[in-house]
């Protein structure tokens, strides 16, 4: 397996996916190209965030918007960090999204299909 990407794994937990809040449940992102990482499917409205390891006492590095209740959008942000802020993004229409996140620049974009 490639050492050069940045974060080797990136999950999605939260209202907006199927498993919810559950560390057990949480959906993996696919690398598509370096430090670019996807996930086109279905989203619920909800918040979302992103993980970078899976751990349960929620004191992990993950991937947070840039203020709560954080509107997605194409060309959007992101801070990565432990702990607070526990800025999260609101899918406020369930439906088929395209999320890209590019690690390198810390670019997000969320797309509805």
């Amino acid at each position: 397996e490639g050492g050069n990407e940045l974060y080797r794994h990136i999950y999605m937990i939260g209202d907006a996916i199927s498993g919810g809040g559950s560390w057990d449940n949480v959906t993996e992102m696919q690398h598509t190209q370096k430090n670019i990482i996807t996930y086109e499917g279905y989203l619920n409205d909800g918040y979302i965030k992103f993980p970078t390891v899976i751990q349960h006492d929620w004191n992990g590095e993950m991937i947070f918007a840039p203020s709560d209740n954080c509107e997605p959008v194409e060309n959007g942000t992101f801070d990565i960090h432990s702990g607070a802020p526990d800025n999260r993004w609101y899918i406020p229409t369930a439906g088929t999204w395209r999320i890209t996140i590019n690690i390198q620049n810390t670019t997000i974009s969320f797309v509805q299909l």
